[in-house]
């Protein structure tokens, strides 16, 4: 890696230790390739991530479908936040700030829409068109809103989007052009207010992008090749800040996993008694991920890594019974949320503050509605946990151990 941009690198990263809100969505739920998306979702449904100027993204892409309206939103107050029917196809990702609660949903069918609600009444304030389904839906400094999709077998457009919190005025990148050789941007690291880390099938690129509606153009460069990438003949599908680097997990296509850093080929990850990883979610004391064996169907649990990426999984962890049907893991602030398999997929949480693990819970969480049995995607606003099923948001506290 050239010092330059080895140095680029390292200042995004300390910016992103410092300064992004933790991601909301759960990083499994990056949109792959088909054979990607298919696998991701046999266990339980999980996530939950050219040179454009913003008026030639809306000439490009449109503002809206229009084929379809969400159904009236029944909410409440409910323990900490309203809750939401989302009444639309597929919702698959959740983000959250203060004020507004974030939905991606559609699933590509043609197209997606996201929606912004009234974090305190769930009121419905305002939805847009989204070209292709969404891949990564997060909030950045200053409540801006990051949004980057890429087509499925229902087709769509590529690119990333950074919008304003209300939603009425973006600036992004269309991806699809052959300048940017139509990378399909699979994961997004918010590393500033206006920067962030792409991993995309043509490999790892830093972005910037104007502030929403304002003028000028999208500054994209691509990284060197990941160690590893080769001998597996693998792609870029998510990318974590940890340990002032950057941890990228490769795929290939016949299935093959790894973990490596940006610019090194001195630490890796493979797992040896495993036929898949999960998401890769960082927190103070080590990267977390989950192993599974039978294409995904087998949870052989949840697992830390070191800053050399070797296992270092505390023994707490390895001998709870409660994690022994890890599905995917989530980091949000000092919280590891861990989705379990099961005839209704359940979380437990636990806390990691400077290498201090806090004990295993696993909070009371019924489905509201009762038909919205799953979890799709994780937001935290203070005390407030929201979960996105394949019906509605609720909301839920929590729990003093998880805080």
């Amino acid at each position: 890696m050239s010092p330059g941009i080895e140095a680029e690198l390292r200042d995004s990263l300390a910016c992103a230790s410092e300064s992004i809100m933790p991601r909301a969505d759960l990083a499994d739920r990056v949109r792959r390739a088909s054979r990607r998306r298919r696998r991701m979702l046999t266990g339980v449904i999980t996530a939950g991530l050219a040179t454009v100027v913003a008026g030639s993204l809306i000439a490009i892409y449109g503002t809206g479908h229009g084929q379809r309206h969400p159904a009236a939103n029944h909410h409440g107050q409910r323990r900490g936040g309203a809750n939401i029917v989302v009444g639309y196809d597929g919702p698959d990702h959740i983000a959250a700030d203060g004020r507004w609660i974030y939905v991606t949903a559609g699933d590509g069918n043609p197209g997606s829409v996201m929606f912004a609600y009234d974090r305190a009444t769930g009121r419905l304030v305002r939805s847009i068109g989204i070209p292709a389904a969404a891949s990564s839906l997060q909030v950045g400094p200053g409540g801006l809103v990051w949004l980057s999709f890429y087509p499925d077998s229902n087709g769509g457009g590529t690119g990333v989007w950074l919008l304003s919190p209300d939603l009425k005025a973006r600036s992004g990148v269309n991806l699809g052009t052959r300048r940017y050789h139509g990378a399909a941007p699979f994961d997004v690291l918010l590393t500033g207010a206006n920067t962030a880390v792409l991993a995309t099938d043509y490999g790892l690129a830093t972005l910037r992008l104007p502030s929403p509606g304002q003028p000028g153009a999208a500054a994209l460069r691509w990284l060197p090749r990941i160690p590893g990438s080769r001998r597996i003949q693998g792609l870029p599908v998510q990318v974590a800040a940890f340990a002032g680097r950057l941890a990228v997990m490769l795929e290939s296509d016949g299935g093959q996993e790894l973990i490596s850093f940006a610019g090194s080929r001195s630490a890796e990850f493979i797992p040896k008694s495993a036929d898949a990883l999960g998401s890769v979610a960082a927190s103070a004391s080590g990267l977390w991920t989950t192993l599974s064996a039978d294409n995904g169907q087998t949870s052989l649990g949840l697992i830390r890594l070191d800053s050399r990426l070797r296992p270092s999984t505390p023994r707490t962890i390895r001998s709870d019974p409660v994690l022994r049907g890890a599905q995917q893991v989530v980091t949000l602030g000092s919280t590891v949320w861990v989705i379990l398999s099961g005839p209704a997929p359940s979380l437990a949480c636990f806390t990691d503050r400077g290498g201090h693990i806090g004990p295993v819970t696993k909070p009371d969480y019924r489905p509201e509605p009762a038909t919205n049995n799953g979890v799709g995607s994780l937001a935290v606003v203070g005390h407030t946990l929201y979960v996105l099923g394949p019906v509605a948001v609720a909301s839920y506290p929590i729990p003093a151990a998880c805080r």
